[in-house]
C-alpha cells in the first residue's frame, strides 16, 4: 500500500511527460520565495535517498552508492539550467524513487506487524512530504504561467479593481525596471510592544500584511526590512518559516536600512510601506507602482498631501534619487521617516501625488494600539470570505458599519 502510494504521489505528477515543466519554468522563482521547481525536485530526490538509507538502519554502507549531488536537504542549482541538467535532475528523482521502492520490497519486513512500525512511519512521512511538494510544484507552475502571460486587463482577485484601470489611457510601462516592496518592521513599540507579530483573526499582523503585498502584480518582490537588534530576531525567524525575504540593518537609522536593502536587492526603485498596515490595498500599491513605471519621477506618493487613511500609505522611490539624498538627511526625523526629506525639499525633486476620489473622513486602518488590534480582530473574524478578496473600499465600508 505504501509503495503504491509513493509511486503515484510524486513521479507521475511531476516527472513524467506531458506534465514535466519547461526548463525555464523549472528554474523560475516567484519574487517573494526562494525555491524553484528544480530545487524541489533535488530536495525530494535527496529525501528518498535518506529514507532508503534509514531503511538500511542508517548506515551509509547499508546499500551501494551515495547521493550524486554534493550537499544536503536544499541544493544550489545553476541560475541558467541547461536541458541536460534539468533532465538529469528528473532522472535522479526517478532513480531514487525506484530504488526506494525496491528497498521496501527487499526489506522482508511485514508492514502489518508492530515490529515494522518504524518503517511504516518513515514511509508514511515520506509520502506526506512528497504530497506537500507536489502541491508546491503545481502552485509554482501556475504562478509562472500567470507571471509570463500577457498582461490582459484583469483583476488579480475578485472584488479588487485592476490597477491598470486607474492609469491614463495608453501609458507605456517600463517593465525592465526592478521594483520591490520594502516593508519596515520592528518589535519595539511604546503603545503596542511586539505588534507586528501580535495575532488578529488567528494570524500575526505581519502575515496579513505580507499576504496583501504578495497579491500585488506590479512589484517584483517583497522584502521585510528589520533591525539587527536582538529584539527583532522573532521577525527574521517568522520570515524564514514563511519563506519571505528578510534583510536586517540599523535599528535607529531606518534610512540606512532602506539604502542597504535597495542596493542588496539591486532595485531600480522601491515601494515603501510599514508593517503596521495589515489591510494595505494591493490595488493601491499596484497603482502607485504602475504610475512610477509609466513616468519614473523621484517619488510617487499618496501622502503629499494625504487623502487615503493611515494604514494605506504607499510611496515609490527612485533608488538613485534616494541614495543621492540619503547623505544629506542629517536630522534624526529624516533618518527615521525615510522620505520626509523629499517632502521638505519638494521643489528640488519630482514628486507625483496620487489623490483619492473618496473622502475617508478620519478613518484609520493602521494598528498602533491595543484598541486598534481589537477592531482589526473583530473585522477579520466577521469576514464572510478570505481577506485577500476584499478591496479597500469594501473594507472601509465594513469599518464604517455600526458594529465597528
Amino acid at each position: 500500500m505504501i509503495a503504491r502510494c509513493s509511486r503515484c504521489s510524486w513521479r507521475r505528477r511531476t516527472a513524467n511527460p506531458p506534465s514535466t515543466p519547461r526548463r525555464c519554468a523549472a528554474r523560475w522563482t516567484p519574487p517573494h520565495a526562494h525555491n524553484s521547481i528544480a530545487d524541489v525536485v533535488l530536495h525530494c530526490a535527496y529525501w528518498k535517498y535518506i529514507s532508503r538509507r534509514r531503511l538500511a538502519g542508517g548506515r551509509k554502507g547499508g546499500f551501494e552508492g551515495s547521493f550524486s549531488v554534493k550537499g544536503s536537504d536544499w541544493f544550489e542549482t545553476p541560475t541558467r539550467l541547461t536541458p541536460s541538467e534539468w533532465n538529469g535532475y528528473l532522472a535522479l528523482l526517478d532513480d531514487e524513487h525506484e530504488q526506494l521502492l525496491g528497498a521496501v520490497r527487499n526489506s522482508g519486513a511485514d508492514l502489518r506487524l508492530p515490529a515494522a512500525r518504524r518503517h511504516v512511519r518513515l514511509l508514511f512521512g515520506l509520502a506526506m512530504h512528497d504530497a506537500y511538494h507536489t502541491g508546491q510544484v503545481k502552485l509554482l507552475r501556475a504562478m509562472h504561467k500567470r507571471a509570463t502571460a500577457s498582461r490582459a486587463p484583469m483583476s488579480p482577485h475578485p472584488g479588487v479593481p485592476d490597477p491598470a484601470a486607474a492609469m491614463p489611457a495608453g501609458p507605456t510601462l517600463n517593465r525592465a525596471m526592478r521594483i520591490g516592496v520594502i516593508t519596515q518592521a520592528r518589535m519595539g513599540s511604546a503603545r503596542l510592544p511586539g505588534k507586528v507579530l501580535r495575532e488578529a483573526g488567528g494570524r500575526p499582523l505581519l502575515a496579513h500584511h505580507v499576504d496583501r503585498l504578495t497579491a500585488c502584480r506590479e512589484p517584483d518582490r517583497v522584502v521585510v526590512a528589520t533591525s539587527t537588534h536582538g529584539s527583532d530576531d522573532p521577525i527574521e525567524a517568522w520570515c524564514r518559516s514563511a519563506g519571505v525575504r528578510c534583510r536586517r540593518g540599523a535599528l535607529d537609522d531606518v534610512a540606512a536600512r532602506f539604502a542597504q536593502v535597495a542596493q542588496a536587492e539591486q532595485l531600480d526603485a522601491f515601494v515603501r510601506v510599514c508593517a503596521d498596515s495589515p489591510l494595505i490595498d494591493p490595488a493601491l500599491v499596484d497603482r502607485a507602482t504602475a504610475a512610477f513605471r509609466a513616468d519614473p519621477v523621484d517619488v510617487v506618493t499618496n501622502l503629499h498631501p494625504r487623502t487615503w487613511p493611515p494604514g494605506q500609505s504607499v510611496e515609490v522611490v527612485d533608488t538613485r534619487a534616494f541614495l543621492r539624498a540619503a547623505p544629506r538627511m542629517d536630522g534624526p526625523d529624516d533618518r527615521e521617516h525615510v522620505t520626509r526629506w523629499f517632502y521638505r525639499h519638494a521643489s528640488n525633486y519630482r514628486v507625483h501625488n496620487l489623490t483619492s476620489d473618496r473622502d475617508y473622513n478620519g478613518l484609520r486602518m493602521a494598528v498602533d494600539t491595543p484598541e486598534d488590534l481589537d477592531w482589526l480582530d473583530s473585522l477579520l473574524v466577521g469576514l464572510d470570505r478570505p481577506l485577500g478578496t476584499y478591496g479597500l473600499d469594501e473594507l472601509a465600508d465594513r469599518l464604517r458599519a455600526p458594529a465597528h
